[in-house]
Protein backbone atom coordinates (compact mmCIF):
# COMPACT_ATOMS: atom_id res chain seq x y z
CA UNK A 1 0.00 0.00 0.00
CA UNK A 2 2.77 2.22 0.85
CA UNK A 3 3.66 2.51 -3.04
CA UNK A 4 0.61 4.58 -4.02
CA UNK A 5 2.11 7.18 -1.49
CA UNK A 6 5.35 7.57 -3.50
CA UNK A 7 7.01 10.47 -6.00
CA UNK A 8 5.45 13.44 -5.81
CA UNK A 9 2.12 13.18 -4.61
CA UNK A 10 3.04 15.22 -1.54
CA UNK A 11 3.69 17.89 -3.34
CA UNK A 12 0.63 17.58 -5.43
CA UNK A 13 -1.41 18.18 -2.43
CA UNK A 14 0.98 20.56 -0.65
CA UNK A 15 -0.51 22.89 -3.69
CA UNK A 16 -4.16 21.99 -3.18
CA UNK A 17 -4.24 22.17 0.27
CA UNK A 18 -2.09 25.82 -0.22
CA UNK A 19 -4.51 26.80 -2.95
CA UNK A 20 -7.57 26.53 -1.34
CA UNK A 21 -5.69 28.55 1.84
CA UNK A 22 -5.41 31.44 -0.93
CA UNK A 23 -8.85 31.07 -2.00
CA UNK A 24 -10.17 31.48 1.18
CA UNK A 25 -7.59 33.91 2.15
CA UNK A 26 -9.59 37.53 1.54
CA UNK A 27 -12.72 36.55 3.23
CA UNK A 28 -13.16 38.06 5.95
CA UNK A 29 -16.30 35.40 7.59
CA UNK A 30 -15.32 33.42 10.52
CA UNK A 31 -16.21 30.28 8.13
CA UNK A 32 -13.55 31.43 5.26
CA UNK A 33 -11.14 32.28 7.79
CA UNK A 34 -11.88 29.01 9.49
CA UNK A 35 -11.24 27.19 6.65
CA UNK A 36 -8.76 28.92 5.46
CA UNK A 37 -6.80 28.02 8.66
CA UNK A 38 -7.56 24.56 8.05
CA UNK A 39 -6.11 24.43 4.73
CA UNK A 40 -2.71 25.71 5.94
CA UNK A 41 -2.82 22.88 8.89
CA UNK A 42 -3.28 20.57 6.07
CA UNK A 43 -0.41 22.14 3.53
CA UNK A 44 1.92 21.78 6.62
CA UNK A 45 1.41 18.28 6.78
CA UNK A 46 2.19 17.58 3.22
CA UNK A 47 5.49 19.84 3.60
CA UNK A 48 6.81 16.89 5.96
CA UNK A 49 5.65 14.26 3.60
CA UNK A 50 8.80 12.62 3.48
CA UNK A 51 9.12 11.96 6.70
CA UNK A 52 5.80 10.12 6.68
CA UNK A 53 7.20 7.98 3.91
CA UNK A 54 6.83 4.76 6.00
CA UNK A 55 3.60 5.30 7.44
CA UNK A 56 1.00 4.81 4.99
CA UNK A 57 -1.98 4.90 7.52
CA UNK A 58 -1.07 8.61 8.08
CA UNK A 59 -0.70 9.81 4.71
CA UNK A 60 -3.75 8.34 3.71
CA UNK A 61 -5.30 10.52 6.83
CA UNK A 62 -3.87 13.34 6.09
CA UNK A 63 -5.31 12.66 2.10
CA UNK A 64 -9.23 12.07 3.67
CA UNK A 65 -8.40 15.24 5.86
CA UNK A 66 -7.56 17.35 2.49
CA UNK A 67 -10.56 15.89 0.62
CA UNK A 68 -12.91 16.75 3.28
CA UNK A 69 -11.74 20.24 3.62
CA UNK A 70 -12.11 20.32 -0.23
CA UNK A 71 -15.76 19.41 -0.23
CA UNK A 72 -15.90 21.96 3.01
CA UNK A 73 -15.20 24.92 0.72
CA UNK A 74 -17.13 23.81 -1.82
CA UNK A 75 -20.26 23.69 0.05
CA UNK A 76 -19.41 27.09 1.31
CA UNK A 77 -18.20 28.88 -1.63
CA UNK A 78 -21.72 27.07 -2.69
CA UNK A 79 -20.03 25.27 -5.97
CA UNK A 80 -22.34 22.01 -5.43
CA UNK A 81 -25.18 24.24 -6.65
CA UNK A 82 -23.44 26.66 -8.90
CA UNK A 83 -21.15 25.69 -10.95
CA UNK A 84 -20.16 29.36 -12.00
CA UNK A 85 -19.12 29.98 -8.08
CA UNK A 86 -16.57 26.89 -7.94
CA UNK A 87 -13.92 27.80 -6.28
CA UNK A 88 -10.71 26.25 -9.04
CA UNK A 89 -7.23 25.74 -7.27
CA UNK A 90 -4.90 26.88 -9.29
CA UNK A 91 -3.20 23.63 -10.19
CA UNK A 92 -6.42 22.25 -12.04
CA UNK A 93 -6.42 23.83 -16.03
CA UNK A 94 -10.10 25.23 -16.52
CA UNK A 95 -10.31 23.77 -20.18
CA UNK A 96 -13.59 24.91 -20.45
CA UNK A 97 -12.64 27.98 -21.45
CA UNK A 98 -11.32 27.25 -24.78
Amino acid sequence: MASQFNGGSGVFFYREASDLERALRNDPSPRARALATEAKRIAVLFEDWQKLRDNAELKAEAIRQLFALNRAVLEYTGAASSPSSRVRPASIDNDDDE
